[in-house]
């Protein structure tokens, strides 16, 4: 019981760390999609480093002048 227990929060834990490391739904409109997609790989990057509850990914889109619609935690 108690190593199902432990199986189970490594799950959940890795599942959030897992959420925490997908971008942000941005506006597209005007937008130079390559550098889009160079911000976006820099912020998912830089991401990887946090561990704490947050949304380190939506909050350096927003720093690099996107338009967030939907946030991701």
């Amino acid at each position: 019981m108690r190593f199902l227990a432990i199986l189970l929060s490594i799950f959940v834990c890795g599942c959030a760390f897992q959420s925490a490391l997908e971008p942000p739904v941005v506006d597209q409109r005007g937008i130079d999609h390559q550098k889009f997609a160079t911000d976006q790989a820099e912020c998912i990057e830089r991401g990887k480093g946090f561990v704490t509850v947050g949304a380190p990914i939506t909050s350096c889109m927003r720093d690099r002048g996107y338009t967030i619609l939907v946030p991701k935690s």
